[in-house]
């Protein structure tokens, strides 16, 4: 069973300063669009979850560990899956890579908000459900 979500990304002009060397908010970027993306491959999009989960996803927590420099027309790849799954909160684990080793490893602690209320609440379980086969071990290290 597939344990995380993987996507490319090619890094454009957009993304670097005048060195060529990419922002450190761009992997954060990236990182929130991998997450969206493994949602997507498990059928939960984001609407989805709002509308008939009651459920948003906020970002409670983030740390982003960067090992060394991407470039401008570098093809990396970006993989996101879930460390760490509670009924209350979820933390996620994004890991960025190029074909010569990690470029930088993100991990975000997500919380549920109820889309209605604007509260604190635990994971729908059905929601708990699908995310449970994208919990995995693994991905690149910061030494």
């Amino acid at each position: 069973m597939k344990s995380g979500s993987t996507m490319e990304w090619l890094v454009s002009y957009a993304d670097t300063d005048a060195g060529g060397v990419v922002y450190h908010g761009r992997y954060i970027e990236q990182a929130e669009r991998s997450r969206h993306r493994l949602l997507l491959d498990i059928d939960l999009p984001f609407l989805s979850l709002e509308k008939e989960n009651d459920c948003l996803f906020v970002v409670r927590a983030m740390n982003a560990s960067y090992v060394q420099p991407a470039f401008l027309g570098q093809r990396l790849t970006v993989t996101s899956g879930i460390k760490q799954l509670r009924e209350a909160y979820s933390v996620w684990d994004t890991t960025i890579a190029n074909d010569t080793g990690c470029i930088c490893i993100i991990t975000a602690k997500l919380v549920c908000l109820s889309a209605k209320e604007r509260v604190l609440r635990t994971m729908p379980d059905d929601v708990f459900q699908a995310l449970l086969p994208m919990t995995r071990e693994g991905g690149c290290e910061v030494h």
